[in-house]
């Protein structure tokens, strides 16, 4: 078993192992290397307390030291958290622990995760902890709670919203113990911050399965969001880009949601609810046909919006007569939009035109270039403005 860790993460398990404590990396770094990806981030977990794992480091940042945790900054600029071994007491609100306390062995540590392939840990002194057979159900593309699942979920009610969302990723099933009490408890997930389930729920959207959500929102545990339990259309979203807006502004087209609406349930930001809007509002219409057309819907949509759109399109339909027009017209600077027109406002004030009608008049010319760009000259313009 051969895992490639960066140098600085191999360096401060050293650190550690040399001042005599336990260190290992843990969690979602050691499943993705057995999986042969890439870690976005390693995660260390020690026999060390807070306080000496600062005494050892000397750039830290007491990220979460009530809960055993403590940032290290090394010298590349580049950060990891290290952890004390700890297990967690009674969840009060099904997310968060009451205490949590310091704990002698990583077994007593892993015992606390959520998923048998998210509790192993590995350090070459003593190779791969693994005391729930995660190994073994990784190789068996499974997902299974460590220790009982309903206890797990009771514990934090975002699990089971992450179960999903790993099934999702991974393409893994997930054991029959697991998923029954999963969504058993699935109602619990109306406590769980906006926030937390907005991340989850689109990394889901972005995943290669994210059908895989389907029996979760059945039981209509997202209905407080606006995501009902008939919204599980899910074909094609696979075939998209995997980013959040061309997957979430298809799956609300498909399921005939108002995108800004449930993107605002979901403490999205005004720009995403506003852009997926756009897209979802052009997914309705018909497909433009030439440049005249595409020119109309830039002049009141964003450019980004609308190659979105086009993304989306062009996995079902051949789009590259429009991509062709669309550089056609930025290639030759073909006005769309009011800011493009070689005539304003102080231009039609000069010429005895006021208030309202400046406005209406700018929208006249601009109608009328994007449909005659060569017209687009101030003396032309001022002609039409004058006739």
């Amino acid at each position: 078993m051969n895992f490639s860790v960066p140098k600085e993460i191999n360096n401060a398990l050293l650190t550690l192992n040399n001042a005599g404590f336990e260190a290992y990396i843990v969690g979602g770094c050691v499943r993705d290397m057995l999986l042969n990806k890439i870690p976005q981030d390693y995660d260390i977990t020690t026999s060390a307390t807070p306080e000496e794992i600062i005494k050892l480091f000397p750039h830290t940042i007491p990220t979460g030291i009530k809960h055993g945790t403590v940032t290290v900054i090394f010298d590349n600029n580049e950060r990891t958290e290290i952890t004390t071994f700890r297990c967690e007491t009674a969840y009060s609100d099904n997310r968060h622990p009451e205490s949590v306390s310091f704990v002698k062995t990583i077994e007593e540590d892993l015992s606390r995760r959520d998923f048998t392939v998210n509790a192993m840990a590995y350090c070459d002194k003593t190779g791969l902890k693994d005391p729930f057979s995660g190994l073994e159900d990784l190789n068996n593309q499974t997902l299974r709670a460590v220790g009982e699942p309903r206890k797990r979920f009771s514990e934090d009610a975002l699990r089971i919203l992450r179960l999903f969302r790993f099934s999702a990723q991974l393409d893994f099933k997930i054991e029959s113990n697991t998923f029954v009490q999963a969504l058993k408890l699935a109602e619990n997930l109306s406590t769980i911050s906006r926030e937390r389930i907005r991340d989850e729920f689109i990394k889901t959207l972005c995943a290669q399965n994210p059908a895989a959500i389907t029996p979760l929102i059945k039981t209509d545990c997202l209905s407080f969001l606006g995501i009902g339990k008939e919204l599980t259309f899910f074909d094609n979203l696979e075939l998209l880009k995997a980013a959040p807006i061309p997957r979430f502004a298809y799956y609300c087209f498909k399921n005939n949601l108002n995108a800004f609406e449930i993107a605002q349930n979901l403490h999205l930001s005004k720009a995403f609810s506003k852009s997926c809007e756009n897209v979802c509002e052009m997914l309705r219409g018909n497909v433009p046909a030439n440049k005249v057309q595409i020119k109309q819907i830039l002049r009141s949509i964003p450019k980004n919006d609308f190659e979105i759109y086009l993304q989306i399109v062009s996995v079902f339909n051949d789009t590259d007569k429009l991509t062709e027009c669309l550089k056609e017209i930025e290639d030759k600077g073909e006005p769309y939009s009011l800011s493009q027109l070689e005539i304003n406002g102080d231009d039609l004030l000069k010429l005895g035109i006021r208030d309202k009608q400046i406005k209406l008049a700018l929208e006249n010319l601009l109608t009328l270039v994007i449909e005659h760009p060569e017209f687009n000259d101030k003396i032309i313009l001022k002609e039409q403005v004058t006739k």
